[in-house]
């Protein structure tokens, strides 16, 4: 009889521990350690739009004559990334569009963050928002489109042109030209198949940027009106 109780007691306790092994530890109330992977999008920076990539910004507005109110027809409106956690790239080259009939523009596809956008039409002076440096800039909000943004020009301006060449004296096409006059903003055009550009600044001591692909960017400074600004520019080192 001894024998048959000792055994049956040993059962329960084989039994008792595999069900106790078997238990999963009750889960923990304690944050996750440093070390725990973190879910993906985590940290994501929204101004630039973290790993996935950036969401595209756009501006709209219109362009028109301060001394009568009339819409101005082909004026150049370009918008220039002022944001400086953005790649060097986008800052340099602008993204540029023309006015329709009745003044207005839309620019779409822009890096979101901190923007200058700058207005020039023949024969009178450039204008921009924010209208210096000193003053807010404006900021484009991802997947959003900034609108009403306005920009009155005054009469005034003076022609400029001038090449972009290579080292050899060769014309460069689709060099992108920074041009400024005595005061104001800078105006930005491009090259021809010539290698020609024309922009419209205040008079006074100018100058005249080029950047192009391949190339290191160049300068050439001069009284406006009256210099033809000569860029050079020399192959990009490697």
């Amino acid at each position: 009889m001894r024998a048959v109780i000792v055994a049956a007691v040993l059962c329960i306790v084989v039994v008792a521990f595999q069900r106790w092994g078997a238990t999963p530890p009750p889960a923990s109330d304690e944050p996750a350690s440093a070390g725990t992977p973190t879910l993906p999008g985590a940290g994501r920076d929204p101004v630039h739009g973290g790993v996935d990539g950036p969401h595209t910004a756009g501006v709209t507005g219109s362009v028109h004559a301060r001394e009568d109110g009339r819409p101005i027809r082909g004026a150049v409106v370009c918008a220039v990334a002022t944001d400086e956690r953005l790649p060097t790239r986008q800052r340099e080259v602008p993204r540029c569009t023309h006015t329709d009939a009745h003044g207005a523009f839309r620019i779409d596809g822009l890096p979101p963050g901190a923007h200058r956008i700058v207005a020039s039409a023949p024969t009178f002076l450039p204008a921009a928002r924010p209208p210096s440096d000193d003053a807010p800039a404006l900021v484009l909000a991802p997947d959003a489109v900034l609108e009403d943004v306005d920009l009155a020009l005054d009469g005034g301006g003076v022609e400029v042109r001038g090449v972009v060449e290579d080292a050899a004296g060769g014309p460069i096409e689709g060099a992108w030209v920074s041009v400024r006059g005595g005061f104001g903003p800078s105006v930005t055009v491009t090259s021809d198949a010539q290698g020609e550009f024309v922009a419209w600044v205040p008079p006074g001591s100018g100058s005249a940027s080029a950047t192009a692909d391949g190339y290191a960017s160049g300068r050439d400074n001069g009284l406006v009106p009256g210099h033809r600004f000569v860029v050079r520019l020399l192959p990009a080192s490697v």
